[in-house]
């Protein structure tokens, strides 16, 4: 599964990208497309909803946690 992350209107800071299957962290690869987008890729290991939050600066990104 991948998931893009466009942050050219953010400004500086850290992006952090979790996702998450019933309560444990699915490992993810992260790839830098420039101009602030990133990918994140990452393998379902079951066919249950997973969650995915992504964080800039530490906070929450409102409208981003999605099961």
């Amino acid at each position: 599964m991948v998931c893009s992350v466009d942050a050219s209107e953010a400004g500086l800071g850290d992006l952090d990208v979790d996702v998450m299957c019933k309560d444990a962290r699915i490992p993810t690869q992260s790839q830098a497309l420039g101009r602030s987008h990133n990918r994140y890729t990452f393998i379902p290991m079951s066919p249950h909803n997973h969650l995915i939050n992504v964080k800039y600066n530490f906070d929450d990104v409102p409208g981003f946690y999605r099961p």
